[in-house]
């Protein structure tokens, strides 16, 4: 009988991911990887912490993985208990911003697009916290142009 399963996400939010899922249960704790009701941490400070330190692609893929257990609570790294849809609502926003960088990356610099785009996100994300995450995403999906 298993009585949990560990995964090793490898690097996504930070290096060294990993989750713990109760099967029985269907109990997910999910760490940094998940964040319920507040913009998701991208921890994107270089010099410190570089594109090399973290891999949103890599991350939204683990989030449609740990959707895909149908987890009936999820133990966010931060915010309230959920459930798997607020996997699916991370991983969306970062679908959302990288869609909008993508669609306005040429030409313009950086605080340009901060300053277009965390409107538009603060809008549509009205009911999340922390919007100082907003600017490290934007910067990370443009430096990953």
């Amino acid at each position: 009988m298993i009585l949990s399963e560990f995964q090793a996400i490898g690097t996504a939010h930070s290096p060294g991911d990993q989750t713990i899922f109760l099967p029985k249960e269907r109990i997910l704790f999910a760490g940094d990887l998940i964040e319920e009701r507040m913009f998701p941490i991208v921890p994107f400070y270089p010099p410190t912490i570089t594109k090399s330190d973290i891999d949103v692609t890599r991350w939204a893929q683990a989030l449609a993985s740990l959707e895909k257990m149908d987890p009936s609570i999820v133990v966010p790294g931060h915010g309230s208990l959920g459930q798997g849809e607020i996997a699916r609502s991370v991983r969306e926003y970062f679908a959302v911003v990288q869609a909008s960088v993508s669609k306005m990356v040429e030409g313009a610099d950086i605080e340009t697009l901060i300053s277009k785009l965390k409107p538009q996100l603060l809008a549509t994300y009205s009911t999340w916290e922390h919007d100082r995450f907003i600017d490290p995403a934007i910067r990370y999906f443009a430096q990953a142009g």
